[in-house]
């Protein structure tokens, strides 16, 4: 079994962007409604603090895992 090479730094990089650009935009949006007279800080603190953990806890691993496999299944080819 050949031994799986994790995903270059900047394809990890763009993982993550990739996740968190839309948990953030859709974060914001869903909180307009709630959090329009906060302050900016503890929006920022609270989207955050939603965004991160889903992020890394579970869909940044998860894409990190499909990225993995495809690279498996081209070098495979």
């Amino acid at each position: 079994m050949p031994q799986i090479t994790p995903p270059s730094l900047p394809v990890r990089i763009l993982a993550t962007w990739l996740v968190i650009f839309p948990l953030v935009a859709l974060g914001q949006i869903a909180m307009t409604p709630l959090a329009q007279a906060w302050h900016p800080v503890l929006r920022a603190a609270v989207l955050t603090a939603v965004v991160v953990p889903l992020a890394v806890g579970l869909a940044v691993p998860r894409l990190i895992k499909v990225l993995t496999m495809l690279q498996r299944r081209v070098r495979d080819r």
